[in-house]
């Protein structure tokens, strides 16, 4: 188990447009989020975008890659590429655009999870280098300091609007991406 930082133990997501700046760059955050979802709790805890929101039932399909980082907790992914699949704490879920999936908590245990949502040419030219193949779409990270302290970076941005906030925002969605990648080819990181 890997346990998420106190100051990111309140549930918060924020849905970006794009700022002009962010598109001329080639990569930008679209979204990004953290839920603590408890035993026996719905899911998911809070309603989403139309284009986001989804149930078990139903799934759903995004437009952009999307990762999805487990803290705490155990329970199921599913994908049209990958089939059903059991995830747990320290699992990244890697969304891949245009194909149907699902996810969910077990009831009994319920999970903490950090997601972001990237886009943009320059993103999409380093996520396929490093995360192309839609049939392995979990990825067991384990704990890795540097990877979660991007994602709490990534949502203290979209917290505090910092000035030029959708630049520093560029540059941290071509980070995620490329330590995402680094965590996947080694143990340090």
């Amino acid at each position: 188990m890997c346990p998420a930082p106190n100051t990111a133990r309140r549930d918060f997501f924020r849905y970006m447009p794009v700022h002009p700046e962010s598109r001329a760059t080639g990569a930008y955050v679209l979204a990004a989020g953290f839920a603590s979802t408890a035993p026996q709790t719905p899911y998911p805890p809070t309603r989403h975008p139309t284009d986001h929101h989804f149930t078990w039932q139903h799934g759903r399909v995004l437009s952009a890659p999307q990762f999805v980082y487990l803290t705490r907790g155990a329970g199921q992914f599913e994908s049209a590429a990958a089939g059903l699949r059991r995830v747990a704490a320290g699992d990244l879920l890697v969304i891949h655009p245009d194909i149907w999936h699902r996810y969910r908590p077990e009831s009994a245990t319920g999970w903490d999870e950090f997601w972001v949502e990237l886009d943009g040419p320059q993103v999409r030219g380093l996520f396929n280098l490093a995360l192309a193949d839609t049939a392995q779409p979990i990825h067991p990270l384990g704990h890795r300091e540097r990877f979660l302290a991007a994602l709490l970076e990534t949502l203290d941005l979209l917290r505090t609007e910092p000035p030029e906030s959708h630049l520093l925002l560029s540059a941290q969605a071509l980070r995620l991406v490329a330590l995402a990648r680094s965590c996947l080819q080694s143990r340090t990181v």
